[in-house]
């Protein structure tokens, strides 16, 4: 029951930490205290378990430009874990914000830099320029080199795996849950969803997948400019509530478990592709 925060210098009353103090607030005693000082511009704080992450951006000696790296820290005492820097072919400098910061209780990291890829499946059919994308880079418990990895959207860390969004083989318009074990290298696909359904957002805790999904169809509006020119629109059309399911991974041995999507309608059967302009 800890909450952790970073406050710029100007909050507190010392002066030693010229980036500012990361602090530790107990929810139920309603006290606080400085855990450590903040090595750099601060990115993004993540905490489970035992480990504090510190994502940060700071100069280095042999260049003026910002570097983004990584601190894990002990999230009792705010001694420091272990120092790790990106690999060499990851971005690392600016302008590669923002960049998202997970930690799982072995103290395995996940960094995502870059932002932000349309969702698979998501408004599938529509044509549009190739969005940018997100790149991901990781470091075991231990380690403090990170390794390039490739995931896909929203992804989730926790106990050494990874849970990601990603477009299925051979079926743009679909969309799979898949989950990387990190170390092994590995992936299995553990939700296919089919026809109409997507997920949005999804989450790992150890064995228990979380995400929630919803069948949409895109409705095509084509119209006139007052000035002679012409538009096209795409709006998702809600064909179903949000929904909310969990999956327990131990359950899911081989096959992945297969989400179909509602009946789309008539007037949708035949919607054309769009191209927003």
């Amino acid at each position: 029951d800890h909450l952790y925060a970073a406050l710029p210098r100007v909050c507190l009353a010392r002066r030693g930490a010229p980036f500012g103090e990361v602090v530790d607030l107990d929810l139920r005693s309603r006290s606080w205290r400085v855990l450590a000082p903040m090595p750099g511009a601060l990115d993004y704080l993540a905490a489970s378990g035992k480990y504090l992450a510190i994502a940060y951006w700071r100069k280095t000696q042999r260049s003026t430009a910002e570097r983004l790296s990584v601190r894990v820290l002990d999230a009792t005492t705010g001694s420091l874990v272990r120092q790790i820097t990106p690999p060499r072919n990851s971005g690392g400098e600016a302008p590669s914000r923002p960049s998202g910061l997970q930690v799982d209780d072995y103290g395995d990291v996940l960094v995502t830099e870059g932002c932000c890829g349309a969702p698979p499946g998501q408004l599938a059919h529509i044509a549009q320029p190739p969005p940018k994308r997100e790149g991901w880079w990781w470091t075991r418990a231990g380690s403090t080199v990170g390794h390039v990895t490739h995931l896909g959207r929203d992804a989730a860390l926790s106990a050494g795996r990874v849970a990601f969004l990603a477009t299925a083989t051979g079926s743009p318009r679909s969309m799979t849950i898949d989950v990387r074990n990190l170390l092994a290298g590995t992936t299995r696909h553990v939700v296919l969803f089919t026809g109409s359904v997507s997920a949005e957002r999804l989450a790992l805790s150890d064995n228990t997948l979380a995400w929630t999904q919803q069948s949409t169809v895109v409705n095509v509006v084509r119209g006139s400019t007052p000035g002679g020119g012409s538009f096209e629109n795409c709006t998702p059309v809600p064909l179903s509530p949000l929904e909310l399911a969990t999956l327990d991974l131990r359950a899911r041995p081989s096959s992945p478990l297969v989400v179909r999507g509602v009946p789309v309608p008539p007037q949708y059967a035949n919607e054309p592709p769009c191209i927003e302009r």
